[in-house]
């Protein structure tokens, strides 16, 4: 979408760039501030320090590196997705790997952009994703096709009974085996039994493993 569409004489956007690369954020920052449709970015360098500024500052738009140092960008996404915060959320990274794509997409994010592009797309990428648009890379596009297109294992999610996914669901919820019996109706002996086979089928060592890995796929 050209730049065009977007009148000067509207109020600038606010930005927030949560990244841990200071060359980068400066230069991100510079451009930003000296277009005209957005303010100065403010630049945070951990996720819960970004939370806070994000509440503070009401931004429109907001860049999340997924690469944080110590941190997970895709966490701070979803942080941002449950504090019910109004701003458009994109990953803003090098890497376009399946599991990065996806994962930020599922968190919440409204689009993916590689930090490859010049600034100039980095600048229209963002008003295209305040107007509503998912933005996503054409290198990232590809990787979700390819994660449709692939089948799926065999000791994958679609291979669960109703009766496992249903004690799928309360372990997910936090609770023992003995209350995920009372709640269903049946007994501690059956929930043992289907988390023997719900362990089986998805690979993992223990129903926290399993829980967590369903928790991940149901969304």
């Amino acid at each position: 979408m050209s730049g065009a569409r977007y009148s000067s004489s509207k109020s600038p956007l606010r930005v927030v760039l949560v990244e841990d690369d200071e060359a980068l954020a400066e230069l991100v920052s510079d451009y930003l501030a000296a277009h005209p449709r957005f303010t100065r970015p403010r630049v945070f360098v951990h996720p819960a320090t970004a939370l806070a500024g994000i509440r503070e500052f009401r931004p429109h738009l907001v860049l999340v590196d997924l690469h944080l140092a110590g941190s997970s960008g895709i966490d701070c996404i979803r942080r941002i997705r449950d504090a019910k915060l109004p701003a458009k959320v994109l990953a803003f990274t090098g890497s376009s790997d399946e599991e990065a794509v996806v994962g930020a997409l599922k968190a919440g994010a409204d689009g993916y952009l590689l930090k490859q592009p010049s600034l100039a797309a980095v600048a229209e990428s963002l008003l295209d994703a305040w107007v509503g648009q998912t933005v996503v890379s054409d290198a990232a596009l590809a990787k979700i096709i390819g994660s449709f297109r692939r089948p799926e294992p065999a000791n994958s999610v679609t291979t669960l009974s109703p009766a496992e996914r249903a004690v799928l669901d309360l372990t997910v919820d936090g609770l023992d085996c003995k209350i995920i019996a009372r709640q269903l109706g049946i007994s501690v002996h059956t929930v043992y039994v289907h988390n023997k086979n719900i362990i089986r089928k998805l690979g993992v060592n223990n129903r926290h493993a399993a829980a967590a890995l369903w928790r991940e796929r149901r969304g």
